[in-house]
C-alpha cells in the first residue's frame, strides 16, 4: 500500500491497532485506568525562530482509547504520535498538520511534554526527527514512516526531546 501525506494510516488498520496499549503497571500498585492522550499543530521555522511555543491540548481517557483524538480536521491530519514510555506505552502526544513537506517544526512542548518521548509511530512522514533542544539542534534521531511500528528513542534523545522536525 502507498501511503501519502494525507491519507491515513488509520483507515486500514483493525480496530484493535488503534487502541492505546495498557502502560506498564508500577511496582508497588495496579496498572493505571486511564491516561492523558495529548495533540497539538505544527509551528513554522519563524514561529520557532520568534520563540513560539506549541499549544498542547489534552484529555483524559480511559485505556482502550483509541490512540488520536481524531483522524484529521479539515486540511491537517496526524503526523506522528508520541509516547511517555518505551514500546507507545503511556500518555501520548500526535502532532498534526497540513503537510509533512514544509520543513515545519513542531517544537517547545512547554513543561507538560518536554523531555517526555520515549517512543515514536509515525503516521504519515517521510522523517521525524527527534532533538534535545527546542530550535532543532542536538541529538537528531530519526524516526522514519510512515510505518505502523512503534519505536524507541535512544540515548540521548530518549527522555530529552524538547523539539521534533517532520519532512
Amino acid at each position: 500500500m502507498h501511503l501519502r501525506p494525507g491519507r491515513l494510516v488509520l483507515l486500514t488498520l483493525p480496530a484493535a491497532a488503534l487502541l492505546l496499549p495498557p502502560s506498564p503497571a508500577a511496582a508497588d500498585g495496579p496498572e493505571p485506568e486511564t491516561f492523558e492522550r495529548c495533540w497539538g499543530f505544527g509551528l513554522s521555522d519563524e514561529e520557532v525562530a520568534a520563540g513560539a511555543v506549541t499549544e498542547v491540548f489534552c484529555e483524559t481517557v480511559p485505556v482502550g482509547s483509541p490512540i488520536l483524538p481524531f483522524q484529521s480536521r479539515g486540511s491537517t491530519f496526524a503526523l506522528a504520535t508520541h509516547f511517555d514510555y518505551a514500546g507507545g506505552y503511556g500518555d501520548s502526544y500526535t502532532s498534526y498538520d497540513t503537510t509533512c513537506d514544509s520543513n515545519f517544526v513542531a517544537a517547545g512542548w512547554g513543561s507538560i511534554w518536554d523531555n517526555r518521548f520515549s517512543s515514536t509511530l509515525n503516521w504519515s512522514c517521510g522523517n521525524a526527527k527527534h532533538f534535545t533542544n527546542y530550535d532543532g539542534t542536538g541529538g537528531g534521531q530519526n524516526v522514519t514512516g510512515p510505518t505502523l511500528t512503534v519505536v524507541d528513542l535512544g540515548s540521548p534523545e530518549n527522555d530529552a526531546v524538547s523539539s521534533v522536525a517532520y519532512a
